[in-house]
């Protein structure tokens, strides 16, 4: 029940340090015990030109870390720098340190630079094992960690050197390498991570290190809501790094118990190195059952399609241009004021959480019933009338290789005749719309690689709510009316067409079709 509150910190290795005894032997049942400091607040401290982190905790149970303000850490004899850091990997002795039941809210993190690893939150669960005085052993953190991580800022994240790695948000297992934790059957448990704002911008060199927008690695029970996550950098190159990514995951493949993303807005600039998420898909035990690549999932609509997360995800806007900083120490990166952007991607477009309900500043989030803002400011963003966005093809769909590799070109569907069209649709604007209409072409690729439009249709959207997402059907297999039945290579040469079908499709061209495009 320590409280750390409204303190000005400026000149040391550490702003504020706060650690707890660990696990001992209880003498009474011969078993080991957790001995963690408890319910300790770190609150509303300004914290400046420190040396390693600007709040450090270890083996603290349910720590309350909120509305700090730190900025300018860089490290001179670690080469590590972090905003705030919550466990650690074991030095020369002792055994690291873990945590249970943190709440991480409403901090601002900025000018952080170093040459190995800069982070603006750095949480590492370094789990241990200890030989029981009766039997077997006893593995800690024995409780779920049950952590919070919402409306936080960070920004200005660099390294000054190029093989350097540098994270907004990082949440680990420990780990030997990047992908291989040092216990392979440890997963940490029950993770919020939500409107959080991060913004990665060009420090300046050539990063080969690893660069993630939010990296979580060996977790169950995620929830990653309503994140702004930007990395601006046109100069991170991806050929010797294990990812460059906006959101990095680790786990098993994402469903309710497991990994749950949505309502996140990313833009990443005009890089093409850098990736919507970077996937390594694990069975329970960890055993990797998909190491993946970097790049394998480029865009948002390849993780959208394998993973059947982020539907109500929304990228390619620059939304970095709605924010703005004041010139005075400390400086705060906000969602500006005056006026209000117009037609911003973050406002409304977020889930609304029951875990809060106030921002980074304490404004009311959702008010007057509508959706949260993304990102960790609310604000009164100006709205279209009438805005309606088509945001991807929901069906026909599946996950497409990344160029240059083999099924890049196209997604390749197996199903059967005819077949329906789908589309998600968005209503970002202020009213109610009816009776919309939407058109849809669907081109074929002739022999010579360009298209020749072969069905159009229209249909009417009935109602979409403001702020509501929807998928539409063109009721294309319902046997009424028109319907989409493909042609296949040999139907279209039968037509008087001249294809010469790939060889790796030629046994089967009776029942495959060229390249469909859907517009």
């Amino acid at each position: 029940n320590n409280k750390f509150i409204g303190n000005e910190i400026t000149g040391f290795g550490y702003g504020i340090a706060s650690m707890g005894i660990g696990v001992l032997i209880n003498p009474r049942t011969f078993r080991y015990d957790r001995y963690y400091n408890l319910n300790n607040v770190i609150s509303n401290n300004i914290i400046y030109d420190v040396e390693k982190a600007g709040i450090f905790v270890g083996f603290e149970e349910n720590p309350e870390i909120s509305g700090n303000r730190i900025y300018n850490v860089k490290s001179v004899n670690t080469d590590e720098s972090y905003g705030i850091q919550a466990g650690d990997y074991p030095v020369t002795y002792g055994r690291g340190y873990n945590n249970i039941g943190i709440k991480l809210y409403n901090n601002e993190i900025s000018g952080l630079v170093d040459s190995k690893t800069t982070a603006g939150i750095y949480i590492l669960q370094n789990g241990e094992q200890f030989p029981s005085p009766l039997e077997g052993y006893q593995f800690f953190p024995n409780i779920a960690e049950n952590f919070k991580v919402y409306n936080n800022i960070v920004w200005g994240i660099k390294n000054n050197d190029v093989n350097g790695s540098r994270y907004g948000i990082n949440i680990s297992t420990a780990r030997t390498t990047s992908f291989n934790p040092k216990f392979s059957d440890y997963f940490g448990q029950n993770l919020l991570v939500a409107n959080n704002t991060i913004v990665i911008g060009d420090d300046g060199i050539n990063n080969n290190g690893n660069q993630a927008g939010l990296s979580i690695l060996n977790f169950n029970g995620v929830k990653v809501y309503n994140n702004a996550i930007a990395i601006t950098d046109n100069a991170v190159n991806n050929s010797n790094s294990d990812f460059d990514a906006a959101i990095v995951y680790q786990g098993r493949f994402p469903s309710a118990n497991t990994f749950v993303s949505d309502n996140n807005a990313f833009w990443l600039g005009n890089n093409q190195n850098l990736s919507h998420f970077r996937f390594v898909e694990t069975y329970k035990n960890d055993q990797a059952i998909e190491a993946g690549y970097n790049n394998q999932y480029k865009s948002l609509l390849q993780w959208q399609l394998w993973t059947k997360n982020d539907f109500n995800s929304i990228t390619g806007f620059n939304f970095t241009n709605d924010f703005t900083t004041n010139t005075d120490l400390p400086q705060y990166l906000r969602v500006k004021n005056n006026p209000t952007p117009l037609g911003s991607v973050l406002n409304n477009r977020g889930k609304v959480l029951t875990d809060f309900t106030t921002d980074i500043d304490g404004n009311v989030r959702g008010d007057g019933g509508y959706p949260y803002d993304i990102g960790a400011s609310e604000f009164l963003g100006r709205m279209y009338v009438r805005d309606l966005q088509p945001l991807f093809i929901v069906s026909p769909g599946n996950y497409y290789q990344t160029a240059p590799r083999q099924f890049s070109e196209a997604e390749y569907v197996m199903t059967t005749a005819p077949v329906d069209v789908v589309a998600r649709i968005h209503n970002p604007g202020s009213m109610l719309a009816v009776n919309v209409p939407m058109h849809l072409t669907i081109d074929v690729q002739k022999e010579d690689g360009s298209y020749e439009t072969m069905f159009t249709y229209n249909k009417n959207i009935e109602r979409i709510e403001s702020f509501e997402f929807q998928n539409m059907s063109f009721n294309l297999a319902d046997g009424q009316g028109e319907e989409f039945v493909p042609k296949t290579y040999y139907e279209l040469n039968q037509m008087g067409y001249n294809y010469n079908v790939p060889l790796q499709f030629q046994a089967m061209k009776e029942n495959v079709t060229p390249v469909y495009r859907l517009t």
